[in-house]
């Protein structure tokens, strides 16, 4: 099984998380609709890194303490202190999406990795500066 198809197929056994794939869709995990959306547009490399990395939302937003760490992620990116959050949950999600290919036995270009998912963060990074305007 091709790793795209054991991921998802992990995520519905363990989390019951649904994925849906579409050239139209944005990398997201909707958790209130325990869905996490990828779009196919880019190569099956870039859409196994977003899954692991939606993936790791998952794992995150499922922890009994996810409330304890990010106190203020509810603020919607109004507050610093949201903002804030927002990057840490965005970093730590990057980790656990890591974590968790490291648990399946799913091998990751790892120069790659590390590029793709700091490009990805700093996105949020200018988002928060720029917020500050």
């Amino acid at each position: 099984m091709e790793d795209l198809e054991y991921l998802e197929s992990y995520l519905l056994t363990e989390y019951n998380v649904d994925v849906v794939w579409g050239k139209d869709e944005v990398d997201a995990f909707y958790y209130d609709a325990d869905t996490i959306g990828i779009n196919t547009t880019r190569c099956k490399e870039l859409q196994l890194f977003c899954l692991l990395h939606e993936a790791g939302h998952a794992i995150l937003r499922r922890r009994k303490e996810f409330h304890i760490d990010f106190p203020f992620i509810e603020g919607g990116g109004r507050t610093q202190l949201s903002r804030v959050d927002t990057i840490k949950e965005e970093i730590e999600a990057w980790s656990e999406g890591k974590n968790l290919a490291c648990r399946l036995g799913i091998e990751l270009n790892e120069e790659r990795w590390e590029r793709y998912w700091r490009h990805q963060v700093y996105k949020y990074v200018r988002w928060a500066v720029d917020k500050e305007k």
